[in-house]
């Protein structure tokens, strides 16, 4: 399932969600392998960026600030 495939990025979100609410407001967060590898103003850049990046994944890309709620999409 995909969720298991992120479940590492979702965890390293969690731990993280008040840092990157004040740090980043409103951003787009890109995540891979436990690592912020960047903040985007749109989900569509943020995307594009992990798409380039690592093909179709897996990478997690979360709105700064927000619960977790997986979207899970496969190019």
């Amino acid at each position: 399932m995909a969720t298991d495939l992120l479940k590492t990025e979702i965890q390293f979100y969690d731990e993280h969600i008040d840092e990157f609410k004040d740090k980043y407001p409103d951003q787009y967060l890109l995540i891979h392998d436990k690592k912020l590898i960047g903040a985007f103003p749109t989900f569509r850049l943020a995307v594009k960026k992990g798409v380039k990046k690592w093909g179709a994944g897996p990478f997690l890309v979360r709105q700064s600030g927000h619960a977790t709620e997986t979207i899970t999409a496969l190019y």
